[in-house]
């Protein structure tokens, strides 16, 4: 088994030499999976007179940070960060895994936790890894001049966030990223989230000191139990503060700033097989139980994605010609159903969102039934469709009016729906 983790390795290497990332990603990974098959065949793995241990860990830091540099190259940083933050597991001494974990985290704009990482290494005076020291020398100013800079930012975005923010808006969950359209199973991928207002918005004074809001991700259209989540937990819990975290239930731990990243993949609950046929999948993300007596958050779901066999290829997610980057999930007192609405904020900026007057308006409605039913309604400038349709349900014969190119989003949900609701 050496000679294949050795000769894996090789290959790998060459293959990043010769600019194929991908490929050699994929030849370290076998390699790393090979390494750590399992204790009982690791004595053969060892060379004559080294510690069977010892060994194991110099080579799996050595083949995760390999890793790790082949994500850095196709700017997955992410990716890069946890291979990194694993490799130093193994190997604390490994110089090119911190360099690439510095890399990592300025690249994903986590200055703060760069800095730590940074003065960590100048103040030990690690200077037996010139190479990590001479880029933190550089980094330490750089860094603390992004930090200035962002606080400078803050300041002016609180005068500006003061004009439009109010007591009665309503905060939602929003996905910071577009999830793939295809997922292949037991394969990791980036989730994103945050919390804001209508306008995206989010102060850091509506956090008491020391108070956490968490969220809860959970699979949607999953109704025949066939498919679960499993969520990659941090390395190193330093990166929970910073980035926020997920644990092992999908219980999400938002950082100070109301955002989230963390590493999910949909694994089957037994040994089956995705068919051919299997409908498609989505990600929805609410408050937690234990944050909704304090936190009214509006929950967001993800747009469809179909689940392939282990190897597949991960396809980016796909908006279309509308734009849609996600979804609504809207309960309303006295319906049966959910009414999922699609947003396009991309394509339509705050147009393409639901308003909180629309939702005022359909809870007064909801209140108020008999003025609805059987009246004809019309409404002027529908956005979205929530108020229209939910009048349909109630009862109403419903028009629909928007201008001409929020007009096509709007149909496409009400065939969706199949509402008798005439859009104009």
């Amino acid at each position: 088994m050496n000679d294949q983790v050795k000769q894996l390795q090789k290959e790998g290497n060459q293959l990043y030499a010769d600019g194929r990332y991908y490929a050699a990603r994929a030849v370290y990974t076998k390699a790393i999976a090979l390494l750590t098959a399992g204790d009982d065949s690791s004595s053969a793995c060892a060379p004559d007179g080294a510690d069977t241990a010892s060994w194991k860990s110099l080579t799996a830091s050595q083949l995760l940070s390999n890793r790790a540099q082949t994500a850095i190259q196709e700017r997955d940083f992410a990716a890069a960060l946890h291979d990194a933050t694993l490799a130093l597991k193994h190997n604390t001494k490994n110089e090119k895994a911190l360099l690439r974990k510095l890399v990592a985290l300025e690249n994903l704009e986590r200055f703060e936790a760069a800095l730590q990482l940074v003065n960590t290494v100048l103040d030990n005076g690690e200077k037996n890894a010139p190479t990590v020291f001479q880029y933190c020398v550089a980094a330490r100013r750089r860094l603390r001049k992004n930090l200035a800079k962002d606080r400078e930012v803050a300041a002016s975005e609180v005068k500006q966030m003061g004009k439009m923010v109010h007591d009665k808006q309503q905060l939602r969950i929003n996905f910071g990223c577009l999830l793939p359209s295809q997922v292949p199973l037991e394969q990791f991928f980036d989730v994103n989230v945050n919390i804001g207002n209508e306008f995206g918005l989010f102060r850091r004074d509506y956090v008491k000191n020391g108070e956490k809001i968490y969220l809860q991700c959970s699979l949607r259209n999953n109704n025949e139990k066939k498919f679960k989540l499993k969520f990659q937990e941090p390395l190193d819990p330093s990166d929970v503060g910073d980035a926020g975290s997920a644990d092992a239930n999908g219980k999400l731990t938002l950082n100070g700033r109301g955002k989230a990243s963390f590493r999910v993949a949909v694994v089957t609950v037994d040994a089956s097989k995705p068919s051919n046929h299997s409908k498609p999948l989505a990600l929805q993300v609410r408050a937690h139980e234990s944050s909704t007596a304090t936190w009214n958050l509006f929950p967001v779901v993800s747009l469809p994605f179909t689940v392939v066999p282990p190897g597949g290829k991960l396809n980016e997610g796909i908006t279309g010609d509308l734009g849609v980057h996600c979804c609504r999930a809207v309960s309303m007192p006295g319906l049966q159903h959910e009414i999922l609405l699609a947003e396009s904020p991309g394509n339509l900026g705050i147009g393409g969102k639901l308003w909180d007057s629309c939702l005022v308006l359909t809870r007064y409605l909801a209140a108020r039934r008999e003025v609805l039913n059987e009246k004809q309604v019309v409404e002027l400038g529908s956005g979205l469709g929530l108020v229209g349709i939910f009048c349909s349900l109630l009862g109403a014969r419903v028009t629909l009016t928007d201008m001409e190119v929020r007009k096509h989003r709007l149909a496409a949900t009400l065939i969706q729906r199949s509402h008798p609701v005439i859009p104009s």
